[in-house]
């Protein structure tokens, strides 16, 4: 019997909470998600074209060679109601809609966005963490009109990769507005327990199962010994791990010891914030009007890491 495939996507944004719900949703026993994270495979295109930045390839070396490969990751969902594909790159590569739609039909389209400012600014210092962003983030702002055209990857677009509007609207011409659900990583924050079982409603399992979401993955910071960090990101050493292991445990092992190394994340500088602010603001009164909500940020800031 041939896999199943997928009849959810959660789209991303990166730095929005992904990797959390990952580990929420794989909890839910009527909800398939696969082992490895994010999958990748629409984005495929867009991903090899944009990946000169330090590390970026990284992300091309588990994308599934072929529509075959892809299935296999859904070997063991039979039986599940909701079987999913977490991948961020989709909504930081908006055209891989019509892959989605070509393949899986109409699925259901999850889309977690966050507070601009401060996704932009957990980009920074996700790349500080791994070793690989080495200007301050005031220097990488006026940077990334440059790294852009340079073809660096979504993950280094700080501004580029908050101006939600236009992604959004593509995907809900796509799929129609009762398809797509968009939550934000400020009610992730505040009310993990209420945004899942509304998430498990849309998705049409039991919104009463029991999640633990007492813990928050993929957390940004400074690294601790940016020797270590960068031991960890050695592509030399990752690739001779991945001929004696499976990828998918030396993910694992290499998120545990990320995690142990990260510190505490220091302050934006005001200039910063007010810069993004100032470039995100048409942008976001757009999307408030897409969706037909407030959005649940301004200058506050949520009390969590990320």
């Amino acid at each position: 019997m041939a896999p199943p495939v997928p009849n959810f996507v959660l789209i991303g944004a990166a730095k929005a909470g992904t990797t959390s719900l990952h580990r929420w949703l794989a909890q839910h026993p009527d909800i398939f998600v696969p082992r490895q994270k994010e999958l990748h495979f629409f984005a495929a295109p867009w991903l090899r074209e944009n990946c000169k930045g330090p590390g970026d390839a990284r992300t091309l070396q588990d994308i599934p060679a072929d529509w075959d490969a892809y299935r296999s990751h859904y070997a063991a969902a039979h039986g599940r109601r909701a079987i999913g594909d977490l991948s961020p790159s989709y909504f930081a590569w908006w055209p891989s809609r019509d892959a989605i739609r070509d393949r899986l039909g109409r699925p259901k389209i999850i889309l977690a966005l966050r507070d601009p400012v401060e996704k932009a600014y957990s980009q920074y210092m996700h790349l500080v963490r791994d070793g690989r962003e080495t200007l301050s983030f005031a220097d990488a702002l006026a940077a990334e009109e440059d790294r852009t055209r340079q073809g660096y990857g979504a993950l280094w677009r700080y501004v580029g990769s908050v101006l939600y509007a236009e992604p959004t609207e593509r995907f809900l011409e796509c799929f129609g507005t009762d398809h797509v659900r968009v939550i934000f990583f400020e009610d992730l924050v505040r009310d993990p327990q209420g945004t899942m079982r509304d998430l498990l409603t849309f998705l049409e399992v039991d919104p009463t199962a029991p999640i633990d979401t007492g813990s928050v993955a993929n957390r940004s910071g400074a690294p601790k010994s940016r020797a270590m960090a960068a031991l960890l990101n050695n592509p030399t050493l990752r690739r001779i791990a991945r001929t004696v292991l499976p990828g998918s445990l030396v993910a694992q092992v290499g998120a545990r010891a990320t995690a142990l190394n990260t510190g505490a994340k220091p302050d934006l500088d005001p200039p910063s914030r007010a810069l993004i602010e100032e470039r995100v603001a048409a942008d976001t009164a757009r999307l408030a009007r897409l969706i037909g909500r407030e959005l649940p940020w301004g200058h506050r800031r949520p009390q969590a890491p990320s």
